[in-house]
């Protein structure tokens, strides 16, 4: 026992590497696009097709930024799912590197667009109107479709929501003016719910959005990215990989090869990244 004591001391004395967490490697996920009230069920296929696949990676789901933000700084994942707005230095504030993109129809973008009540003819019709969608942080960026439309109707208000289904919800209700989301959305929105569907309409502002991407975080090493490269490539090479990307929409995923460094997305840990739209402007 003192042995073992002593070599781990003289370890610590030379400098030697040493893994940033104990434990199996954690994969922490975040989308507005997906329902929260899928993520047991995405949580269930998820563990499934690791498990089969050979590793021993954790999988947890958040419903909200806030939360999957917080978690990522306590706890240090391995590997994270996010959008291409929250993988940037002024979210994270360290390096993520790319690991694969989804892709449905041979595309890794989707479309988001305004949807309105039926009765509404076009943005000039909503004046001063309230607009529920999901705002990344650090607001919409320049040249979006929330920017664009905030521009050319300065009297109205974004009502950040968490999730897209509450954007569509809070239309069909009543409780907002419109909603900024994805088509696709819309569209399984409308397939569950075809009364309130019929009852909305998009009116443009239509704006390419690419689907969230596996990154690997500096705390995973080289076995356990090599593993998940391995078990993305295979993901639909099985009847659970199927199901997986089928719950999430996909065709499958597309292995990102090695990018250089200046490639990958890095920031200083004291960067910060906050909502801020909330209401008028």
């Amino acid at each position: 026992m003192r042995r073992v004591v002593l070599i781990a001391l003289a370890c610590l004395m030379l400098g030697l590497p040493a893994r940033a967490h104990a434990g199996n490697p954690k994969l922490f996920f975040f989308s507005p696009d997906f329902s929260p009230g899928n993520l047991s069920v995405l949580t269930q296929a998820v563990d499934a097709y690791l498990r089969e696949a050979g590793t021993e990676t954790r999988f947890q789901a958040f419903v909200r930024f806030e939360d999957f933000r917080r978690e990522v700084a306590a706890q240090r994942p391995d590997f994270i799912v996010v959008p291409d707005w929250a993988a940037t230095p002024a979210c994270l504030g360290f390096e993520l590197t790319p690991l694969a993109k989804p892709v449905r129809g041979g595309e890794s973008v989707g479309r988001k667009a305004l949807i309105a009540r039926s009765s509404v003819g076009s943005l000039a019709d909503l004046r001063n109107a309230s607009i529920a969608a999901t705002v990344p942080p650090g607001g919409s960026p320049n040249g979006s479709g929330l920017d664009r439309i905030r521009r050319e109707q300065p009297g109205v208000r974004i009502i950040q929501v968490p999730k897209e289904i509450d954007a569509l919800l809070a239309v069909a209700f009543g409780q907002v003016d419109a909603a900024y989301v994805s088509t696709r959305q819309f569209d399984m929105f409308a397939g569950v719910n075809p009364k309130l569907g019929t009852e909305l309409k998009e009116i443009g502002y239509a704006e390419a959005m690419p689907f969230p991407l596996i990154y690997a975080t500096a705390n995973a090493d080289s076995t356990e990215i090599a593993q998940i490269r391995k078990a993305v490539a295979g993901v639909s090479t099985s009847g659970t990989g199927k199901r997986l990307v089928g719950l999430l929409g996909y065709d499958g995923w597309v292995v990102v090869e090695d990018s250089p460094a200046e490639q990958r997305r890095s920031a200083p840990a004291a960067a910060a990244c906050m909502p801020v739209e909330r209401g008028a402007r």
